[in-house]
């Protein structure tokens, strides 16, 4: 699933978190930001996507869909662009108010007063600066008006960075009621269960069908390596004829661990978050046994690089050493699968207002 690590943003973390009263008042939005450029609905629940958070995520999302060619977006071909970017928006968005739907139906309401005070605990790191879960925030020195404009930079409004962060805790909301404190580590050690009751045969099942992959994993920095070697890399790989070949070249070239390289990744459909890994986990479900990928781009709000990826059998081995966190990716595929159930129906659901058809994309790029 997505272990959305607090969610720490796809905007960017540079920015910090938000604030939501305190010492550090809110901001209005205008009356532009606040008007609906989708509709989607669910089970009886409407939702509005308003335009200050496509705003914010046409921003995030442009550079991967112009390639930095901002005159695409009133070109003869700009419908293309703007439909393309309009999915991913959509996409993203979806998953927002999805993981608020699915908080509502176990019972956790997302603006009560325990949620509004842990939103609350972040206004001092994020203007101040500090730490959070062992996530260090350097802040502003403490000025208010600066870290606001740093997120006006990126496009973001007090209110989008606040639902943003709303939707980080609804995520661990339904983390705990559907796992429990289960972490990986911890399944024999007192750990309680939430609400996906399992068995040994439920994870040995999984572990044996078509909805895991094992690959041994190549992650290359983007500070040491560009894509040409990367790809130089990639074709030695294929040409190593076992297991062990394979995990020594790696471990000659990639920051991981030695023994995360041998060991190597148990990769499912839901396990992952799709927007920094969704190509990946395709490409990893379309391997034949010992076969090496193709090399894939990977950039995350901290990471940069390329990943290659060598398929190889789930061996009973694997599955006795790591049982634990065999158990955590289940759980975390199990919640996937519910939450993109919700998300794919918003975002069949969804219908486009006559705001959005007025809005000309140029004019949302920040200078």
């Amino acid at each position: 699933m997505k272990k959305i690590i607090g969610i720490l943003i796809l905007l960017s973390l540079a920015l910090s978190l938000v604030s939501c009263g305190g010492d550090y008042p809110p901001v209005e939005s205008t009356g532009d930001e606040l008007k609906t450029v989708f509709e989607i609905n669910y089970e009886g629940e409407k939702y509005e996507i308003k335009y200050e958070l496509y705003r914010a995520l046409f921003i995030s999302f442009k550079d991967s869909i112009d390639k930095g060619d901002d005159s695409v977006w009133s070109g003869e071909n700009k419908d293309e662009y703007i439909n393309a970017i309009d999915s991913l928006i959509l996409d993203y968005a979806s998953d927002i108010y999805a993981s608020f739907h699915l908080c509502k139906k176990i019972g956790v309401d997302v603006y009560s007063r325990d949620f509004e005070q842990k939103i609350n605990e972040y206004i001092k790191i994020g203007v101040e600066g500090g730490d959070i879960d062992g996530n260090l925030f350097i802040g502003y020195d403490g000025d208010y008006d600066e870290y606001l404009k740093s997120l006006k930079k990126i496009g973001v409004n007090y209110s989008v960075q606040t639902l943003l962060l709303r939707y980080s805790l609804a995520i661990d909301a339904i983390n705990d009621y559907y796992i429990g404190s289960v972490d990986g580590n911890d399944l024999q050690n007192g750990a309680t269960l939430g609400a996906i009751k399992y068995t040994e045969e439920d994870v040995k099942d999984f572990y044996q069908s078509n909805q895991c992959v094992r690959v041994i994993y190549a992650f290359l920095s983007s500070d040491a390596y560009n894509e040409e070697r990367a790809k130089e890399i990639r074709n030695e790989i294929a040409e190593k004829t076992n297991d062990e070949a394979v995990q020594n070249y790696i471990i000659g070239h990639t920051t991981l661990g030695a023994s995360d390289v041998k060991n190597g990744m148990l990769i499912s459909e839901y396990n992952l978050d799709s927007r920094y890994y969704g190509e990946i986990v395709k490409g990893a479900f379309a391997l034949s046994l010992f076969e090496t990928s193709p090399v894939f781009k990977f950039n995350s709000y901290n990471e940069n690089g390329y990943v290659i990826m060598y398929k190889t059998a789930k061996d009973e081995e694997f599955y006795r050493n790591n049982y634990n966190d065999i158990v955590y990716i289940y759980l975390n595929n199990e919640i996937g699968k519910i939450l993109e159930q919700t998300k794919t129906a918003l975002i069949e659901s969804a219908s486009a207002t006559t705001y959005l058809t007025s809005i000309e994309r140029d004019s949302i790029l920040v200078k």
